[in-house]
């Protein structure tokens, strides 16, 4: 089990790489410094080993702004909005299968994901992609933990320990 990779940036808080050239994940880029980085903008040192040719905005705070930025240098842009607190419910299943779908399809890659703090519903998305590639729920759920999901979101949490089941069904 390799957890992913932090990579220290001014601009993108909680940034890794999950999957090299497939996967990255984070907090809300400033805009336009970190969706510029994630272009690979050339003032940018030490830019990513490719740029980033989608992001998958989980929050749906900046989407104007942050659709305007991303067009500006070529990245696709996606708002997915999940809820931003769910303490005992969990998001909707509609909403999870439709970043699943998105996070499977290879021509959009490398995808960058994110939400406010990168954590919480970043946290729930990564696992459950991290369990569609052969993690046990443990595995991704320890992950989720490192990056600072908050012990407050138990719904989140439960999406992750039930998603195999609810995907056996």
């Amino acid at each position: 089990m390799q957890q992913a990779r932090r990579i220290l940036n001014p601009w993108i808080g909680n940034f890794a790489e999950v999957e090299p050239g497939v996967l990255y994940r984070g907090a809300q880029p400033e805009i336009p410094w970190g969706i510029d980085y994630l272009a690979g903008h050339p003032s940018y040192a030490p830019t990513l080993p490719k740029p980033i040719d989608t992001v998958i905005d989980l929050q749906g705070a900046q989407t104007t702004q942050e659709r305007v930025a991303c067009n500006l240098v070529g990245i696709t842009f996606e708002s997915d909005p999940l809820p931003g607190l769910e303490i005992f419910t969990r998001p909707p299943e509609r909403k999870i299968e439709l970043i699943m779908r998105t996070l499977a399809e290879p021509m959009l890659y490398p995808i960058f994901v994110h939400c406010l703090h990168g954590s919480d519903r970043t946290g729930c998305i990564v696992a459950l992609w991290r369990i569609t590639h052969g993690w046990t729920v443990a595995e991704a759920l320890d992950e989720m933990k490192a990056f600072g999901n908050s012990w407050i979101e138990i719904g989140y949490r439960r999406e992750v320990e039930d998603f195999l089941k609810a995907r056996a069904k």
